[in-house]
């Protein structure tokens, strides 16, 4: 077990093979394995992360504390998180640019070789598009993990609705 090179405040299981090569696995995806569209929703994610921590930089601005617009609590840095803003979700941006560039989920290509953390977009053009058309697009907030957790769970509660 390591801390995740990606995610640092996170511990992964990493596997030492005896040719002297590494890669992380998950136990979770050797029991149940993703599908192609939650890989590629995680490639998307992967491929915004720089601006999800400019974003969470900006709004501290060096000071130690900053106050969640939902909770009204003081909250220091990693007791908060960057979400998209309803109802511009991650999950409805991601949506919307598929259609906008008239693309088939099932056609991108996805890597997920040895040390990668998770899935990564193979066409490079492509990643600079979704970044560009996310950075237009996105409403990031900066909210306590407990307004999170309540404005996803009120989301999925929307969901199941019927219409």
């Amino acid at each position: 077990v390591v801390w995740n090179p990606v995610y640092s405040n996170q511990r992964t299981f990493w596997l030492e093979r005896r040719d002297g090569t590494s890669t992380d696995f998950s136990y979770i995806q050797c029991i149940s394995p993703s599908t192609h569209w939650q890989d590629l929703v995680w490639a998307f994610r992967a491929a915004i992360a720089d601006q999800i921590l400019e974003r969470k930089h900006r709004v501290f601005g060096g000071r130690e504390h900053y106050m969640c617009p939902v909770t009204n609590q003081q909250c220091r840095w990693n007791d908060v998180h960057v979400d998209h803003r309803p109802p511009l979700t991650f999950a409805r941006l991601v949506n919307d640019f598929l259609l906008e560039q008239m693309l088939d989920p099932g056609d991108i290509v996805l890597t997920d070789g040895d040390g990668n953390i998770g899935s990564t977009l193979v066409d490079g053009s492509l990643q600079q598009v979704w970044q560009v058309y996310h950075r237009m697009f996105a409403d990031l907030w900066v909210i306590s993990i407990q307004a999170h957790t309540d404005v996803t769970r009120q989301r999925l509660r929307a969901e199941e609705k019927p219409a």
